[in-house]
């Protein structure tokens, strides 16, 4: 097998040919046939320093050598397919990685009970539910609110399925994101607060908890504010909801680019740098096939609609202090920034780790 990474370099001095083959190193100098011998360093990857050498199959099984290799050759496999069969549009939509997931994911919400449900509010607007199948009126209601980054499926995944048997779950989709859409020109999360309890209301929840994430945070404290005697507990996570003016204004600075484009990325880089953000324990192996594929199925729907709902959020005035306070019993927890083995949060205003 040739791998393709033979170099010549040439000088007035020496000239030198590598070839790797088979597992064997080939080297032939014109004027020095005892200098040769000695291995030349090659730069793989800018992390790994590795000689020319005859290849042992420990090195080639290590994840420095062999993740960034597969990267490279699933990128060329997959760009040259989608190359294809561009001229097949079905063909090529269904060559996905992340939509196989996506299919799979919902697989799994109906395994755990739960059946997609639309509701149309109006000649406007429609929002998409997952629902409980069988509603256990016995079991307290329990609506979860997911963030920017996906819809909610991608979002509660991985705590649907223990949720699912203590509540009844009604997981949404936030407007412009899933399957909920809208002709309105409202970008607010009050008008997403209102979306959701109206459909909530539609299908028949009258009382109910609400936990939101990030975004879904900002929605699930609108609600609560809105709706105080439908709304038992109110749960908020990693939302910035007491940011002030000079908070937010620093945190711009310190990115030292346009928000936007990582929280609606366009290029794999953008969306590399928000998931590490945005994520504890982000995957160490991130190929950049794969990310424009997740782009290409998750971001390229409504971009527009929410960049708009992004600087809406970033431009408007903090409240601040003036926040409604909340008569629900609130639980907050809100990351601090702790990245050492676990993290730490804020709870009822006091720093606790996080369970």
């Amino acid at each position: 097998m040739i791998l393709p990474f033979a170099k010549h370099q040439a000088n007035k001095s020496r000239e030198s040919l590598f070839l790797l083959k088979s597992n064997r190193l080939l080297h032939s100098d014109r004027r020095n046939p005892q200098k040769s011998r000695q291995p030349q360093p090659y730069l793989l990857n800018p992390n790994y320093k590795i000689h020319l050498q005859p290849l042992s199959l420990s090195l080639m099984a290590t994840p420095h050598f062999f993740l960034p290799l597969l990267s490279h050759y699933l990128s060329l496999i997959t760009a040259v397919f989608k190359k294809e069969v561009s001229g097949f549009p079905n063909l090529k939509r269904f060559f996905s990685f992340v939509l196989i997931k996506d299919l799979a994911l919902s697989l799994y919400f109906h395994y755990c009970g739960l059946s997609p449900s639309t509701v149309d509010l109006d000649h406007e607007t429609t929002v998409h539910f997952w629902v409980p199948k069988h509603r256990r009126y016995k079991k307290p209601v329990l609506v979860l609110i997911h963030g920017f980054g996906g819809n909610a499926r991608w979002q509660w995944q991985n705590q649907i399925e223990p949720l699912s048997r203590r509540f009844d779950v009604f997981v949404p989709d936030l407007i412009f994101f899933g399957n909920s859409v809208s002709k309105s020109l409202e970008r607010s999360d009050l008008f997403q607060a209102r979306c959701v309890r109206e459909g909530l209301k539609r299908l028949g929840v009258e009382r109910f908890c609400v936990c939101g994430i990030s975004y879904g945070g900002f929605v699930a404290f609108r609600m609560a504010d809105l709706y105080e005697d439908e709304i038992e507990k109110v749960v908020i996570l990693s939302s910035g909801i007491y940011f002030t003016d000079e908070q937010k204004e620093e945190w711009l600075k310190r990115e030292e680019r346009d928000v936007v484009e990582i929280f609606v990325p366009e290029k794999a880089e953008d969306l590399r740098v928000l998931v590490r953000r945005s994520m504890f324990r982000p995957p160490e192996w991130m190929p950049e096939f794969l990310l424009q594929d997740f782009i290409h199925v998750m971001y390229m729907d409504h971009r527009k609609e929410r960049m708009e709902m992004l600087r809406e959020m970033v431009l408007k005035k903090s409240e601040g202090n003036s926040l409604p306070i909340l008569s629900q019993a609130l639980g907050a927890k809100i990351k601090t920034g702790n990245n050492r083995g676990r993290r730490s949060c804020i709870s009822d205003g006091k720093p606790t780790p996080c369970e």
